[in-house]
């Protein structure tokens, strides 16, 4: 199972396995991996926090993407399955 796939998945605000997360822990509640930390409390999301979310969401979209080619797959297959048996 890859990083994304986790059932809690990925962490909101660095991208990466929740127990891997390398967010900081915020000064004001002392959450950690928070959104709103970044819009309410004032922290910054740092460059690795950056790329690990973009690394996410290519990762995700790559799935998505191997997932539709294997589901239009299975519909040809499917179609031609169909016309072999009329």
């Amino acid at each position: 199972m890859t990083y994304y796939e986790q059932e809690e998945g990925p962490c909101q605000c660095c991208g990466r396995p929740v127990d891997d997360c390398i967010c900081p822990e915020c000064e004001q509640c002392g959450g950690v991996g928070d959104p709103k930390c970044y819009e309410e409390h004032g922290l910054v999301l740092s460059e690795q926090q950056l790329q690990g979310q973009r690394d996410t969401a290519r990762a995700i979209e790559k799935a998505r993407a191997e997932e539709m080619e294997l589901l239009d797959e299975l519909e040809r297959e499917m179609r031609d399955a169909q016309g072999s048996s009329s």
